[in-house]
């Protein structure tokens, strides 16, 4: 026994939808903040900052100009080109920028080029990282960057630039003081007034603070404003930086940034070692030796002299001969064809081949029935920049998260750009089943015809006579003449040659050497030169030593010197 569900809706129900519809858009207006609720904030910021004057603004070719200037140098410098200890710095200016063409040739706003040495880029080691700083002078301006680098674990290089949500992005910072239009004037100092992201402002004695830095979470603000109006299309507002200037009298300008250190010139030592080795000489006067044994006799004649002592004996020798004649010993019978006498016959034979197709083998195959299936939603990248609104697709889906125009009275352009969270999802096509051939294979077929083919010749035979040779013995008598002998060899006087590491090396002396004045001398980048020291040589304590402005100097390295470690300033 049960009871059925009624169709339709109840009061009650009703009644929870819209509670539920009610819920969600105050959720939405809590989320989202008004145009007007923002104007409200600016509104309070403005009367709490009594003596705002206007906002910093540089024009987007002395940006675009700085930035090129900061990747040119993240660039440049790879690990061998970075300071290697801690307070280390290294610079180019942009003449030498443009020189070694690792920056383009480019103008200020007003068509005029920047100071090539005032304007300069600048690394310093620190102790797990390293800090670029990027200076530009055009015309009247001069700002600098301040961008740190290191071996991060998202980097895809050796170096690279610190992440963004590690450190802020660095803001353009006003070096000098001028009373041009958009610039600071010499009596105003930058202040800035904080703004929570609940629309309320500090203090009094908050926004006099000097250099009190304001942010509220906006991603990116990179125009500075000279004028807050129709800001629309915000969301999540969460941390924006805003730079003013207060007029106070009695107040110092900005500081100028410091150029790079003027650096210290060293001169660094290089030394190579001499080594020596000294040549001995010993004599001896020509003798005789002692006889040898003597040899065997022989028929081969010898010469008696100084040297060769010779004794002979006759004796009788019998020689045996052999005559040689020519006589047959038989025929060789050779079979050739005759090529005068061909045979043919008619056979089949391969005229030609042709390609055909068959099955390699039967089974279970699919075939597409244009129908697909899809998966689930993924998020596959979080809160992705899109310049313009990009289009759902059945597989991608782009949610959006937030959006900003920025606005900028002097030489700026409106710029909008919305926050997507992207998802994705797969495709996958519905098969059916069928049975039928799943693999086709290609062979070769022979075309066959009948052709008249030579099968032969006929046979012939011929006969040739084989000759063989027949040899008799003759033998001679004579009289031969044998020789023996024995030698003795003049033993030269000799000069004997000896290499010391000492110029007056005793046991030389004694053994009846005596020194030549002859010497050979080699350099060494060490004191204790195992190679020459084997090869004789020792050293002398003498040594050659140059200086040179560089500490890895090519051109003494090549000419056998070895930097010291031993420095001097100049």
């Amino acid at each position: 026994m049960y009871n059925e569900r009624k169709d339709g809706f109840t009061i009650k129900d009703i009644v929870l939808q819209i509670l539920f519809i009610a819920l969600f858009i105050f959720i939405l207006i809590w989320l989202f903040p008004m145009k007007s609720d923002l104007d409200k904030a600016v509104s309070k910021m403005s009367k709490n900052t009594t003596t705002v004057k206007t906002v910093s603004t540089y024009d987007n070719s002395f940006n675009n100009n700085i930035l090129m200037m900061k990747d040119a140098a993240k660039s440049y410098y790879t690990t061998s080109r970075l300071p290697k200890n801690v307070g280390d710095k290294v610079s180019l200016t942009l003449g030498k920028m443009l020189d070694m063409k690792i920056v383009l040739p480019f103008t200020d706003s007003n068509g005029k080029s920047c100071d090539k040495e005032a304007s300069y880029v600048q690394i310093t080691k620190l102790d797990d990282e390293y800090v670029l700083k990027v200076n530009l002078k055009c015309s009247k301006q001069e700002n600098y960057l301040l961008v740190y680098m290191g071996c991060y674990q998202y980097c895809t290089t050796d170096v690279c630039e610190k992440n963004t949500r590690d450190v802020k992005t660095p803001v353009i910072i006003p070096s000098t003081a001028t009373t041009s239009k958009g610039s600071y004037s010499n009596s105003t100092k930058t202040n800035t007034t904080k703004v929570n992201t609940n629309n309320t402002t500090n203090n009094t004695s908050d926004t006099t603070n000097k250099n009190e830095s304001v942010t509220n979470n906006v991603s990116n603000v990179t125009n500075n404003v000279t004028n807050i109006t129709n800001i629309t299309n915000i969301t999540n507002i969460t941390n924006v930086t805003v730079i003013v200037n207060k007029i106070e009298n009695n107040e110092p300008t900005p500081d100028t940034p410091s150029k790079p250190d003027t650096p210290k010139n060293y001169l660094y030592e290089y030394a190579k070692y001499k080594y020596a080795k000294y040549k001995y000489i010993k004599t001896t006067n020509a003798s005789y030796s002692a006889w040898s044994n003597w040899s065997s006799w022989s028929g081969t004649k010898k010469v008696a002299n100084e040297l060769t002592q010779v004794e002979t004996k006759t004796e009788k020798k019998s020689t045996t001969t052999y005559k040689e004649e020519k006589v047959l010993v038989g025929y060789k019978v050779t079979t050739t064809n005759d090529l005068s006498k061909p045979i043919y016959e008619n056979q089949q034979v391969v005229i030609g081949t042709k390609q055909e197709q068959y099955c390699k083998s039967y089974g279970t195959t699919y075939v597409g029935t244009g129908k697909y299936t899809y998966g689930s939603w993924t998020l596959k990248e979080k809160g992705k920049v899109f310049y313009s609104t990009p289009a759902n697709t059945e597989t991608t889906l782009y949610v959006p998260v937030s959006g900003q125009t920025s606005v900028c009275v002097q030489n700026c352009t409106v710029s909008n750009y919305g926050v997507y969270n992207v998802y994705t999802r797969t495709k996958t096509e519905v098969k059916k089943e069928q049975y039928g051939c799943t693999s086709y294979g290609t062979k070769t077929v022979n075309i066959y015809g009948t052709k008249k083919v030579l099968t032969g010749y006929e046979q012939k035979t011929t006969k040739t006579p084989v000759y063989g040779t027949k040899k008799t013995p003759v033998t001679t008598t004579t009289n031969i003449t044998l020789y023996r002998y024995r030698t003795r060899s003049v033993i030269a006087g000799s000069t004997a040659y000896k290499w010391s590491a000492s110029i007056s090396d005793k046991s030389l002396i004694s053994a009846g050497y005596s020194y030549m004045n002859v010497s050979s001398t080699k350099w060494s980048t060490s004191t204790n030169d195992k190679s020459l020291i084997n090869d004789g040589y020792g050293y002398t304590n003498e040594k050659d030593i140059k200086w040179s402005s560089s500490s890895k100097d090519q051109n003494l390295i090549k000419e056998g010197y070895v930097a010291t470690g031993n420095k001097k300033e100049v």
